[in-house]
Protein backbone atom coordinates (compact mmCIF):
# COMPACT_ATOMS: atom_id res chain seq x y z
CA UNK A 1 0.00 0.00 0.00
CA UNK A 2 1.39 3.51 -1.00
CA UNK A 3 1.11 5.57 2.50
CA UNK A 4 2.35 9.25 2.69
CA UNK A 5 5.38 8.23 4.52
CA UNK A 6 6.56 6.23 1.76
CA UNK A 7 6.44 8.58 -0.93
CA UNK A 8 7.66 11.19 1.10
CA UNK A 9 10.69 8.35 1.69
CA UNK A 10 10.82 7.72 -1.73
CA UNK A 11 11.01 11.47 -2.69
CA UNK A 12 13.98 11.79 -0.60
CA UNK A 13 16.11 9.40 -2.28
CA UNK A 14 15.23 10.71 -5.55
CA UNK A 15 16.92 14.45 -4.54
CA UNK A 16 19.58 12.24 -2.92
CA UNK A 17 20.31 10.54 -6.34
CA UNK A 18 19.08 13.75 -8.01
CA UNK A 19 22.09 16.22 -6.05
CA UNK A 20 24.50 13.64 -6.72
CA UNK A 21 23.64 13.50 -10.14
CA UNK A 22 23.59 17.17 -11.05
CA UNK A 23 26.91 17.42 -9.44
CA UNK A 24 28.56 15.40 -12.76
CA UNK A 25 26.79 18.22 -14.65
CA UNK A 26 28.79 21.21 -12.98
CA UNK A 27 30.90 21.91 -16.30
CA UNK A 28 27.88 22.58 -17.94
CA UNK A 29 27.45 25.40 -15.38
CA UNK A 30 29.55 28.34 -16.84
CA UNK A 31 28.67 30.96 -18.75
CA UNK A 32 29.18 29.90 -22.36
CA UNK A 33 29.87 26.65 -24.69
CA UNK A 34 32.99 24.68 -24.77
CA UNK A 35 35.01 22.63 -27.57
CA UNK A 36 34.02 18.77 -28.14
CA UNK A 37 34.02 16.47 -31.09
CA UNK A 38 30.41 17.14 -32.16
CA UNK A 39 29.00 20.17 -29.57
CA UNK A 40 30.03 22.86 -32.54
CA UNK A 41 28.33 20.82 -34.97
CA UNK A 42 24.89 20.07 -32.91
CA UNK A 43 24.83 24.28 -32.53
CA UNK A 44 24.72 25.26 -36.09
CA UNK A 45 22.44 22.18 -37.06
CA UNK A 46 20.38 22.84 -33.96
CA UNK A 47 20.30 26.78 -35.51
CA UNK A 48 19.24 25.49 -38.95
CA UNK A 49 16.67 23.03 -37.33
CA UNK A 50 15.28 26.37 -35.53
CA UNK A 51 14.80 27.49 -38.72
CA UNK A 52 13.04 24.48 -40.34
CA UNK A 53 10.39 24.06 -37.55
CA UNK A 54 9.87 27.67 -37.85
CA UNK A 55 9.01 27.47 -41.15
CA UNK A 56 5.85 25.43 -40.02
CA UNK A 57 7.91 22.07 -41.21
CA UNK A 58 6.96 19.24 -38.43
CA UNK A 59 8.26 16.88 -38.21
CA UNK A 60 11.38 18.03 -39.53
CA UNK A 61 13.10 15.93 -41.87
CA UNK A 62 14.88 18.69 -44.61
CA UNK A 63 17.08 21.23 -43.36
CA UNK A 64 17.61 23.39 -46.15
CA UNK A 65 20.09 25.40 -44.79
CA UNK A 66 22.92 23.62 -43.81
CA UNK A 67 25.45 21.88 -45.76
CA UNK A 68 26.86 25.29 -47.32
CA UNK A 69 22.99 26.31 -47.90
CA UNK A 70 22.41 23.38 -50.60
CA UNK A 71 20.13 21.28 -48.13
CA UNK A 72 20.64 18.20 -46.33
CA UNK A 73 18.60 15.27 -45.57
CA UNK A 74 19.84 14.16 -41.98
CA UNK A 75 17.00 14.31 -40.05
CA UNK A 76 15.58 11.93 -42.42
CA UNK A 77 18.45 9.77 -41.08
CA UNK A 78 19.70 10.53 -37.86
CA UNK A 79 17.79 11.25 -34.45
CA UNK A 80 16.05 14.19 -33.59
CA UNK A 81 14.33 14.62 -30.17
CA UNK A 82 16.75 15.95 -28.72
CA UNK A 83 17.22 18.82 -31.05
CA UNK A 84 13.08 18.84 -30.36
CA UNK A 85 13.94 19.45 -26.27
CA UNK A 86 16.34 21.92 -27.30
CA UNK A 87 14.08 23.79 -29.81
CA UNK A 88 11.59 23.99 -26.75
CA UNK A 89 14.42 25.55 -24.65
CA UNK A 90 15.09 28.06 -27.56
CA UNK A 91 11.39 29.37 -27.65
CA UNK A 92 11.23 29.97 -23.89
CA UNK A 93 14.12 32.33 -24.28
CA UNK A 94 17.98 30.55 -24.14
CA UNK A 95 20.17 30.59 -26.82
CA UNK A 96 21.43 27.55 -28.78
CA UNK A 97 24.16 27.12 -26.67
CA UNK A 98 22.36 27.20 -22.99
CA UNK A 99 19.44 24.99 -24.79
CA UNK A 100 21.91 22.58 -25.36
CA UNK A 101 23.61 22.62 -21.90
CA UNK A 102 20.26 22.01 -19.89
CA UNK A 103 19.36 19.10 -22.17
CA UNK A 104 22.65 17.89 -21.54
CA UNK A 105 22.56 18.48 -17.92
CA UNK A 106 18.66 16.97 -17.68
CA UNK A 107 19.91 13.75 -19.54
CA UNK A 108 22.65 13.24 -16.56
CA UNK A 109 20.17 13.77 -13.87
CA UNK A 110 17.23 11.37 -15.45
CA UNK A 111 20.04 8.55 -16.29
CA UNK A 112 20.98 8.67 -12.94
CA UNK A 113 17.07 9.01 -11.70
CA UNK A 114 16.11 5.92 -14.00
CA UNK A 115 19.29 3.81 -12.52
CA UNK A 116 18.10 3.98 -8.91
CA UNK A 117 14.20 3.36 -9.95
CA UNK A 118 15.64 0.50 -11.45
CA UNK A 119 17.67 -0.99 -8.96
CA UNK A 120 15.01 -0.35 -6.03
CA UNK A 121 12.43 -1.93 -8.08
CA UNK A 122 14.85 -4.83 -8.36
CA UNK A 123 16.31 -5.17 -5.03
CA UNK A 124 13.88 -3.07 -2.18
CA UNK A 125 17.07 -1.39 -1.31
CA UNK A 126 17.74 2.65 -1.81
CA UNK A 127 20.96 2.81 -0.95
CA UNK A 128 21.52 -0.29 -4.00
CA UNK A 129 19.89 2.29 -6.11
CA UNK A 130 21.79 5.12 -5.45
CA UNK A 131 24.80 3.41 -5.79
CA UNK A 132 23.73 2.18 -9.18
CA UNK A 133 22.46 5.24 -10.22
CA UNK A 134 25.68 7.39 -9.37
CA UNK A 135 27.60 4.49 -10.67
CA UNK A 136 25.59 5.12 -14.09
CA UNK A 137 26.15 9.01 -14.32
CA UNK A 138 29.90 9.66 -12.60
CA UNK A 139 30.64 6.41 -15.57
CA UNK A 140 34.12 7.63 -17.38
CA UNK A 141 32.60 7.04 -21.29
CA UNK A 142 29.57 8.68 -19.74
CA UNK A 143 31.85 11.73 -19.23
CA UNK A 144 33.44 11.63 -22.57
CA UNK A 145 30.43 11.62 -24.01
CA UNK A 146 29.51 15.09 -22.50
CA UNK A 147 32.84 16.81 -22.12
CA UNK A 148 34.97 14.88 -24.88
CA UNK A 149 32.62 13.96 -27.75
CA UNK A 150 29.85 16.10 -27.38
CA UNK A 151 27.65 13.06 -28.38
CA UNK A 152 24.31 14.59 -27.95
CA UNK A 153 22.49 11.78 -28.82
CA UNK A 154 24.18 9.22 -26.61
CA UNK A 155 23.97 11.26 -24.06
CA UNK A 156 20.43 11.27 -24.30
CA UNK A 157 20.53 7.70 -24.49
CA UNK A 158 22.11 7.09 -21.25
CA UNK A 159 18.68 7.82 -20.03
CA UNK A 160 15.97 5.23 -21.70
CA UNK A 161 18.42 2.08 -21.13
CA UNK A 162 17.26 2.05 -17.88
CA UNK A 163 13.87 3.82 -18.01
CA UNK A 164 12.60 0.54 -20.15
CA UNK A 165 13.76 -2.11 -17.72
CA UNK A 166 11.88 -0.03 -15.22
CA UNK A 167 9.27 -0.36 -17.05
CA UNK A 168 9.23 -4.12 -17.71
CA UNK A 169 9.77 -4.59 -13.93
CA UNK A 170 6.81 -2.43 -13.23
CA UNK A 171 4.34 -4.65 -15.35
CA UNK A 172 5.39 -8.14 -13.31
CA UNK A 173 3.91 -6.30 -10.30
CA UNK A 174 0.82 -3.76 -11.20
CA UNK A 175 -1.08 -6.45 -13.38
CA UNK A 176 -4.22 -4.03 -12.93
CA UNK A 177 -2.19 -1.19 -15.13
CA UNK A 178 -0.77 -3.49 -17.72
CA UNK A 179 -2.72 -2.14 -20.90
CA UNK A 180 -1.60 1.70 -19.33
CA UNK A 181 2.63 0.26 -19.22
CA UNK A 182 1.86 -1.17 -22.50
CA UNK A 183 1.14 2.22 -24.07
CA UNK A 184 3.31 4.39 -21.72
CA UNK A 185 6.65 1.33 -23.07
CA UNK A 186 5.60 1.77 -26.51
CA UNK A 187 5.68 5.82 -26.91
CA UNK A 188 8.82 5.49 -24.45
CA UNK A 189 10.53 2.80 -27.42
CA UNK A 190 9.48 5.82 -30.36
CA UNK A 191 11.08 8.26 -27.78
CA UNK A 192 14.33 6.08 -27.83
CA UNK A 193 14.55 5.87 -31.35
CA UNK A 194 14.20 9.00 -31.83
CA UNK A 195 16.95 9.83 -29.72
CA UNK A 196 19.55 7.75 -31.07
CA UNK A 197 18.24 5.05 -33.52
CA UNK A 198 21.49 2.73 -33.69
CA UNK A 199 22.12 2.83 -29.63
CA UNK A 200 17.82 1.77 -29.35
CA UNK A 201 18.53 -0.60 -32.18
CA UNK A 202 20.75 -2.84 -30.14
CA UNK A 203 19.07 -2.42 -27.16
CA UNK A 204 16.30 -4.13 -28.34
CA UNK A 205 18.76 -7.26 -27.80
CA UNK A 206 19.13 -6.18 -24.34
CA UNK A 207 15.17 -5.62 -23.27
CA UNK A 208 14.38 -8.80 -25.17
CA UNK A 209 16.89 -11.15 -23.35
CA UNK A 210 15.98 -9.01 -19.51
CA UNK A 211 12.16 -9.67 -20.44
CA UNK A 212 12.92 -13.79 -21.24
CA UNK A 213 15.75 -13.82 -18.22
CA UNK A 214 12.83 -12.60 -15.92
CA UNK A 215 10.33 -14.36 -17.19
CA UNK A 216 11.95 -17.81 -16.88
CA UNK A 217 13.97 -17.21 -13.86
CA UNK A 218 11.69 -15.44 -11.88
CA UNK A 219 8.79 -17.96 -12.93
CA UNK A 220 6.23 -15.47 -14.07
CA UNK A 221 3.37 -16.23 -16.22
CA UNK A 222 4.06 -16.74 -19.96
CA UNK A 223 1.51 -13.45 -20.87
CA UNK A 224 4.79 -11.29 -19.55
CA UNK A 225 6.76 -11.83 -21.89
CA UNK A 226 3.89 -11.35 -24.64
CA UNK A 227 3.04 -8.15 -22.98
CA UNK A 228 6.76 -6.88 -23.31
CA UNK A 229 7.19 -8.02 -26.91
CA UNK A 230 3.68 -6.24 -27.97
CA UNK A 231 5.28 -3.15 -26.36
CA UNK A 232 7.90 -3.83 -28.12
CA UNK A 233 5.97 -3.78 -31.71
CA UNK A 234 3.71 -1.51 -30.85
CA UNK A 235 6.97 1.14 -30.37
CA UNK A 236 8.92 0.09 -33.44
CA UNK A 237 5.35 0.27 -35.31
CA UNK A 238 4.77 3.73 -33.58
CA UNK A 239 8.19 5.06 -34.98
CA UNK A 240 7.97 3.73 -38.10
CA UNK A 241 7.80 7.34 -39.86
CA UNK A 242 11.06 7.66 -38.85
CA UNK A 243 13.16 4.26 -39.47
CA UNK A 244 11.45 2.79 -42.53
CA UNK A 245 12.22 5.74 -44.91
CA UNK A 246 15.23 5.75 -42.99
CA UNK A 247 16.28 2.27 -44.08
CA UNK A 248 14.70 2.53 -47.91
CA UNK A 249 16.32 5.77 -48.56
CA UNK A 250 19.66 5.30 -47.32
CA UNK A 251 20.43 4.42 -51.21
CA UNK A 252 20.71 7.97 -51.91
CA UNK A 253 23.22 9.53 -49.69
CA UNK A 254 26.87 8.10 -49.16
CA UNK A 255 26.68 7.58 -45.30
CA UNK A 256 27.64 3.50 -46.01
CA UNK A 257 31.14 4.41 -47.61
CA UNK A 258 32.33 5.30 -44.09
CA UNK A 259 31.90 1.63 -42.77
CA UNK A 260 35.68 0.60 -44.12
CA UNK A 261 36.51 3.09 -41.03
CA UNK A 262 35.10 0.81 -38.05
CA UNK A 263 38.34 -1.23 -38.54
CA UNK A 264 40.69 1.34 -37.46
CA UNK A 265 38.26 1.69 -33.99
CA UNK A 266 38.66 -0.94 -32.27
CA UNK A 267 39.89 -0.34 -28.52
CA UNK A 268 42.60 -2.94 -27.32
CA UNK A 269 41.41 -4.65 -23.90
CA UNK A 270 44.29 -3.01 -22.00
CA UNK A 271 43.09 0.54 -23.66
CA UNK A 272 39.39 -0.17 -22.00
CA UNK A 273 41.16 -1.03 -18.20
CA UNK A 274 43.05 2.02 -18.35
CA UNK A 275 43.91 4.85 -21.13
CA UNK A 276 45.25 8.17 -20.39
CA UNK A 277 42.17 10.89 -20.07
CA UNK A 278 42.80 13.85 -22.23
CA UNK A 279 40.82 15.57 -25.14
CA UNK A 280 41.58 14.12 -28.39
CA UNK A 281 39.57 12.53 -31.28
CA UNK A 282 38.89 8.42 -31.22
CA UNK A 283 41.82 6.74 -32.63
CA UNK A 284 42.45 4.01 -30.81
CA UNK A 285 44.86 2.27 -33.03
CA UNK A 286 47.38 5.33 -32.04
CA UNK A 287 47.00 5.56 -28.64
CA UNK A 288 49.27 8.31 -27.76
CA UNK A 289 46.68 10.43 -29.48
CA UNK A 290 43.88 8.95 -28.57
CA UNK A 291 40.96 9.81 -26.34
CA UNK A 292 40.18 7.35 -23.37
CA UNK A 293 37.90 4.18 -23.41
CA UNK A 294 38.68 3.53 -19.95
CA UNK A 295 35.58 1.72 -18.33
CA UNK A 296 36.37 2.65 -14.76
CA UNK A 297 38.53 1.69 -11.58
CA UNK A 298 35.58 1.15 -9.40
CA UNK A 299 33.60 0.20 -11.86
CA UNK A 300 35.92 -2.75 -12.81
CA UNK A 301 36.97 -3.34 -9.14
CA UNK A 302 33.09 -3.63 -8.04
CA UNK A 303 32.94 -6.27 -11.04
CA UNK A 304 35.64 -8.69 -9.84
CA UNK A 305 33.87 -8.37 -6.30
CA UNK A 306 30.73 -9.53 -8.56
CA UNK A 307 32.30 -12.51 -9.61
CA UNK A 308 33.57 -13.53 -6.21
CA UNK A 309 29.89 -13.16 -4.62
CA UNK A 310 28.74 -15.15 -8.18
CA UNK A 311 31.45 -18.00 -7.01
CA UNK A 312 30.50 -17.97 -3.09
CA UNK A 313 26.63 -17.97 -4.14
CA UNK A 314 27.31 -21.19 -6.09
CA UNK A 315 29.23 -23.01 -4.09
CA UNK A 316 26.59 -22.03 -1.12
CA UNK A 317 24.29 -23.28 -3.92
CA UNK A 318 22.40 -20.19 -3.08
CA UNK A 319 21.51 -20.16 -7.16
CA UNK A 320 18.51 -17.63 -7.23
CA UNK A 321 20.30 -15.15 -5.38
CA UNK A 322 22.42 -14.54 -8.59
CA UNK A 323 19.59 -15.37 -11.42
CA UNK A 324 19.77 -11.40 -12.21
CA UNK A 325 23.22 -10.73 -11.63
CA UNK A 326 24.43 -13.57 -13.99
CA UNK A 327 22.25 -12.01 -16.75
CA UNK A 328 24.21 -8.42 -16.29
CA UNK A 329 27.30 -10.32 -16.08
CA UNK A 330 26.74 -11.89 -18.90
CA UNK A 331 25.90 -8.56 -20.58
CA UNK A 332 28.90 -6.89 -19.16
CA UNK A 333 30.72 -9.62 -21.01
CA UNK A 334 28.89 -9.40 -24.45
CA UNK A 335 29.33 -5.81 -24.80
CA UNK A 336 32.88 -5.53 -23.41
CA UNK A 337 33.35 -8.38 -25.99
CA UNK A 338 32.42 -6.10 -28.96
CA UNK A 339 33.46 -2.58 -27.74
CA UNK A 340 37.22 -4.48 -28.17
CA UNK A 341 39.60 -5.49 -30.82
CA UNK A 342 37.99 -8.92 -29.68
CA UNK A 343 35.83 -8.70 -32.08
CA UNK A 344 37.20 -7.42 -35.15
CA UNK A 345 36.95 -10.98 -36.56
CA UNK A 346 33.19 -10.83 -36.19
CA UNK A 347 32.46 -7.38 -37.72
CA UNK A 348 34.39 -8.85 -40.85
CA UNK A 349 31.94 -11.72 -41.26
CA UNK A 350 28.89 -9.99 -40.36
CA UNK A 351 28.82 -6.73 -42.26
CA UNK A 352 25.46 -5.65 -41.15
CA UNK A 353 26.95 -4.90 -37.53
CA UNK A 354 29.36 -2.29 -39.19
CA UNK A 355 25.99 -0.08 -38.60
CA UNK A 356 26.99 0.78 -35.28
CA UNK A 357 29.95 2.94 -36.81
CA UNK A 358 32.47 2.81 -33.48
CA UNK A 359 32.25 -0.26 -31.95
CA UNK A 360 33.25 1.36 -28.48
CA UNK A 361 29.68 2.85 -28.75
CA UNK A 362 28.84 -0.75 -27.06
CA UNK A 363 30.54 0.81 -23.76
CA UNK A 364 27.22 2.31 -23.21
CA UNK A 365 25.78 -1.06 -22.36
CA UNK A 366 28.87 -1.88 -20.39
CA UNK A 367 28.46 0.87 -18.65
CA UNK A 368 25.05 0.40 -17.71
CA UNK A 369 25.02 -3.08 -16.99
CA UNK A 370 27.97 -2.67 -14.44
CA UNK A 371 26.33 0.07 -12.95
CA UNK A 372 23.20 -2.34 -11.84
CA UNK A 373 25.33 -5.18 -11.56
CA UNK A 374 27.09 -3.61 -8.28
CA UNK A 375 23.75 -2.07 -6.91
CA UNK A 376 22.35 -5.72 -7.50
CA UNK A 377 25.71 -7.39 -5.10
CA UNK A 378 25.72 -4.47 -2.32
CA UNK A 379 22.14 -5.57 -2.06
CA UNK A 380 23.32 -8.75 -0.75
CA UNK A 381 24.93 -7.24 1.58
CA UNK A 382 24.17 -8.05 5.25
CA UNK A 383 27.13 -6.12 7.74
CA UNK A 384 28.39 -2.59 7.67
CA UNK A 385 26.33 -1.52 4.79
CA UNK A 386 26.10 2.27 5.45
CA UNK A 387 29.83 2.21 5.58
CA UNK A 388 30.39 -0.10 2.45
CA UNK A 389 27.67 2.66 0.72
CA UNK A 390 29.84 5.78 1.45
CA UNK A 391 33.10 4.08 1.15
CA UNK A 392 31.74 3.56 -2.49
CA UNK A 393 30.03 6.82 -3.23
CA UNK A 394 33.18 8.43 -1.85
CA UNK A 395 35.87 6.17 -4.29
CA UNK A 396 33.34 7.18 -7.60
CA UNK A 397 33.72 11.02 -6.40
CA UNK A 398 37.68 10.39 -5.72
CA UNK A 399 38.53 8.68 -9.08
CA UNK A 400 36.35 10.23 -11.29
CA UNK A 401 35.27 13.82 -10.47
CA UNK A 402 38.21 15.22 -12.89
CA UNK A 403 36.07 13.93 -15.56
CA UNK A 404 33.29 15.70 -15.41
CA UNK A 405 34.82 19.13 -16.64
CA UNK A 406 35.44 20.88 -20.12
CA UNK A 407 38.63 19.11 -20.89
CA UNK A 408 39.69 21.32 -23.89
CA UNK A 409 38.58 24.69 -24.19
CA UNK A 410 35.58 27.75 -23.89
CA UNK A 411 34.35 28.25 -26.88
CA UNK A 412 31.09 30.66 -27.45
CA UNK A 413 29.27 32.03 -30.35
CA UNK A 414 25.86 33.90 -31.13
CA UNK A 415 22.88 31.88 -32.26
CA UNK A 416 23.04 34.05 -35.74
CA UNK A 417 26.39 32.63 -36.21
CA UNK A 418 26.04 29.09 -35.40
CA UNK A 419 23.51 30.09 -38.09
CA UNK A 420 25.91 30.89 -41.04
CA UNK A 421 29.13 29.14 -39.88
CA UNK A 422 29.64 26.19 -42.34
CA UNK A 423 31.58 23.92 -42.54
CA UNK A 424 33.12 22.16 -45.68
CA UNK A 425 35.29 19.14 -44.78
CA UNK A 426 34.99 16.97 -46.94
CA UNK A 427 37.27 14.53 -44.69
CA UNK A 428 34.37 15.09 -41.24
CA UNK A 429 31.82 12.63 -41.63
CA UNK A 430 29.05 14.68 -40.02
CA UNK A 431 29.56 17.28 -42.92
CA UNK A 432 29.56 14.90 -45.93
CA UNK A 433 27.81 11.67 -44.72
CA UNK A 434 24.37 12.72 -46.04
CA UNK A 435 25.80 14.16 -49.59
CA UNK A 436 24.69 12.23 -52.73
CA UNK A 437 26.78 9.39 -53.57
CA UNK A 438 28.71 10.82 -56.01
CA UNK A 439 29.12 14.58 -55.50
CA UNK A 440 32.59 16.19 -55.16
CA UNK A 441 32.06 18.19 -52.43
CA UNK A 442 34.76 21.03 -52.87
CA UNK A 443 34.54 21.64 -56.31
CA UNK A 444 30.71 21.86 -55.81
CA UNK A 445 31.88 24.83 -53.25
CA UNK A 446 34.37 25.81 -55.28
CA UNK A 447 31.63 26.33 -58.01
CA UNK A 448 29.11 27.97 -56.66
CA UNK A 449 29.94 29.39 -53.23
CA UNK A 450 29.12 29.26 -50.09
CA UNK A 451 25.35 29.78 -48.40
CA UNK A 452 24.15 33.29 -49.39
CA UNK A 453 27.04 33.94 -51.07
CA UNK A 454 25.49 32.35 -54.28
CA UNK A 455 22.05 33.17 -56.09
CA UNK A 456 19.24 30.56 -55.25
CA UNK A 457 17.91 30.31 -58.22
CA UNK A 458 20.04 30.78 -61.70
CA UNK A 459 19.96 29.05 -65.41
CA UNK A 460 22.64 27.56 -67.62
CA UNK A 461 23.49 31.23 -68.88
CA UNK A 462 22.39 33.65 -65.73
CA UNK A 463 21.86 36.71 -68.39
CA UNK A 464 19.07 34.10 -69.85
CA UNK A 465 16.67 34.21 -66.69
CA UNK A 466 15.49 37.01 -64.98
CA UNK A 467 13.80 36.92 -61.42
CA UNK A 468 11.25 39.07 -61.18
CA UNK A 469 10.00 37.74 -57.58
CA UNK A 470 11.57 34.74 -55.46
CA UNK A 471 10.42 33.63 -52.11
CA UNK A 472 11.45 31.03 -49.91
CA UNK A 473 10.98 29.20 -46.75
CA UNK A 474 12.83 25.60 -45.43
CA UNK A 475 10.65 23.11 -47.61
CA UNK A 476 9.37 25.53 -50.14
CA UNK A 477 10.39 27.84 -52.96
CA UNK A 478 8.25 29.87 -55.32
CA UNK A 479 9.04 32.38 -57.90
CA UNK A 480 7.94 34.55 -61.03
CA UNK A 481 11.15 34.36 -63.74
CA UNK A 482 10.81 35.59 -67.52
CA UNK A 483 13.52 33.28 -69.75
CA UNK A 484 15.13 35.00 -73.05
CA UNK A 485 14.53 31.48 -74.27
CA UNK A 486 14.93 28.04 -74.02
CA UNK A 487 17.06 27.22 -70.97
CA UNK A 488 17.22 25.10 -67.90
CA UNK A 489 16.84 26.50 -64.54
CA UNK A 490 19.01 24.96 -61.33
CA UNK A 491 17.57 25.66 -57.96
CA UNK A 492 20.30 25.45 -55.53
CA UNK A 493 19.30 22.35 -53.12
CA UNK A 494 20.61 18.66 -53.69
CA UNK A 495 17.49 17.09 -55.48
CA UNK A 496 16.97 14.21 -52.79
CA UNK A 497 13.89 12.99 -53.26
CA UNK A 498 10.95 14.34 -52.38
CA UNK A 499 11.45 17.55 -54.44
CA UNK A 500 8.64 18.07 -56.25
CA UNK A 501 8.88 21.05 -59.20
CA UNK A 502 6.00 22.75 -60.55
CA UNK A 503 5.64 25.23 -63.42
CA UNK A 504 2.73 27.08 -64.65
CA UNK A 505 0.20 24.54 -62.69
CA UNK A 506 2.29 20.91 -63.96
CA UNK A 507 5.29 18.88 -61.87
CA UNK A 508 7.96 18.79 -64.26
CA UNK A 509 10.61 16.34 -64.48
CA UNK A 510 14.13 16.56 -63.03
CA UNK A 511 17.00 16.27 -65.48
CA UNK A 512 20.77 15.07 -64.31
CA UNK A 513 22.98 17.66 -62.65
CA UNK A 514 26.81 17.38 -62.57
CA UNK A 515 26.44 18.08 -58.19
CA UNK A 516 23.16 16.46 -57.60
CA UNK A 517 21.35 19.78 -57.47
CA UNK A 518 17.94 20.30 -58.64
CA UNK A 519 17.13 21.02 -62.55
CA UNK A 520 14.70 21.33 -64.87
CA UNK A 521 13.67 22.85 -68.02
CA UNK A 522 11.58 25.75 -69.15
CA UNK A 523 10.52 27.42 -72.38
CA UNK A 524 11.15 31.16 -73.34
CA UNK A 525 8.86 33.23 -71.77
CA UNK A 526 7.37 34.02 -68.12
CA UNK A 527 6.89 31.22 -65.75
CA UNK A 528 5.14 30.72 -62.29
CA UNK A 529 7.84 28.25 -60.25
CA UNK A 530 6.98 26.17 -57.05
CA UNK A 531 9.26 23.65 -55.08
CA UNK A 532 8.00 22.04 -52.76
CA UNK A 533 9.97 19.23 -50.44
CA UNK A 534 6.94 16.89 -50.08
CA UNK A 535 6.61 12.81 -48.38
CA UNK A 536 7.47 10.32 -51.28
CA UNK A 537 5.47 7.40 -51.27
CA UNK A 538 7.24 5.05 -48.34
CA UNK A 539 7.20 8.27 -45.95
CA UNK A 540 3.79 8.51 -46.85
CA UNK A 541 3.08 4.65 -46.05
CA UNK A 542 5.43 5.03 -42.75
CA UNK A 543 3.43 8.08 -41.27
CA UNK A 544 0.17 5.90 -42.02
CA UNK A 545 1.72 3.15 -39.92
CA UNK A 546 2.50 5.55 -37.19
CA UNK A 547 -0.78 7.31 -37.31
CA UNK A 548 -3.04 3.66 -37.03
CA UNK A 549 -0.32 2.30 -34.22
CA UNK A 550 -1.30 6.19 -32.33
CA UNK A 551 -4.92 5.59 -33.28
CA UNK A 552 -4.38 2.10 -31.20
CA UNK A 553 -2.58 3.59 -28.63
CA UNK A 554 -5.12 5.83 -27.84
CA UNK A 555 -8.39 3.24 -27.69
CA UNK A 556 -6.30 1.25 -25.35
CA UNK A 557 -6.14 4.18 -22.80
CA UNK A 558 -9.67 5.31 -23.60
CA UNK A 559 -10.71 1.52 -22.78
CA UNK A 560 -8.19 1.20 -19.21
CA UNK A 561 -10.20 4.67 -18.26
CA UNK A 562 -13.29 3.80 -18.53
CA UNK A 563 -12.85 0.44 -17.06
CA UNK A 564 -11.10 2.54 -14.12
CA UNK A 565 -14.17 4.52 -14.01
CA UNK A 566 -16.86 1.49 -13.94
CA UNK A 567 -14.38 -0.07 -11.15
CA UNK A 568 -14.72 3.36 -8.85
CA UNK A 569 -18.61 3.04 -9.79
CA UNK A 570 -19.15 -0.36 -8.14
Amino acid sequence: MITKKRIIYLLFWLIVVGVLSLLSAKGLFYPGYFESHDGIIHAMRQAHFNYALQHGQFPVRWLSTAMAGFGSPVLLFNWSLPYYLASALYLLGLSIEASLEVVLGASLLLSGVFCFLLVRQLTSNNLAGVIAGVLYVWAPYHMTDVYIRGALGETVAFVFLPLQLWLVTLTTKNIRYTSLLIVIQSIVWLLFFLTHNLIALFAIGLYVGFTVWLGKTGKLPRSFIKIQLLSLLLGLLLSAFFWLPAIVETQYIRYQQGYGEIFKQFPSISQLLFSPWKYAYAHPDAPQVSMSFRIGIVHISLFLLSILYVLYALVRKKFQHIRLIVFFMLVVLVSFFFSSNLSKGLYALLPQARIIGFPWRFLTFTTFALSVLAGLVFAKVQKLKALLFLLIIGSIFFSYWNFAKVVSYAYSATDQEYFSTIRTNIGFMPDTEFLPPNVNFPQMIERYGLSESHQFLESEAVSLLQITQLERSAVNVQATVVAQENTTVTIQQFAFPGWQVVVDGSEVQLVDHKYGLINFSVNRGMHTINARFVNTPIRRFANAISLVTAGILGIIVVRFLLQKKRERLD
